[in-house]
């Protein structure tokens, strides 16, 4: 586990359904009081119903571990998982 101070790198997936009323307002404002460490985000169609949004990160692992607690916040997403490595 990282400590928190480490500058890393990685993707946070967000696989959510598309039709929940908001969701899809509340993960781009969610998005946009991070942009310090989101330098893209991907939207992909999986089915009719399901979508997973691929945000890519990079910054102070114990900001990004902020992101990924304040999207596992919305008890509305299917599923969050991250994937980090450490930059050295």
């Amino acid at each position: 586990r990282l400590s928190g101070e480490e500058n890393v790198a990685g993707v946070v997936l967000v696989h959510y359904l598309h039709d929940i009323k908001g969701l899809e307002e509340e993960l781009t404002d969610i998005q946009h009081n991070f942009m310090d460490i989101i330098p893209s985000a991907l939207h992909l169609h999986l089915t009719m119903e399901d979508c997973l949004l691929i945000i890519a990160v990079k910054g102070i692992a114990s900001r990004i571990r902020e992101l990924t607690e304040r999207l596992r916040s919305i008890k509305k997403i299917k599923q969050l998982q991250s994937i980090l490595t450490p930059i050295y």
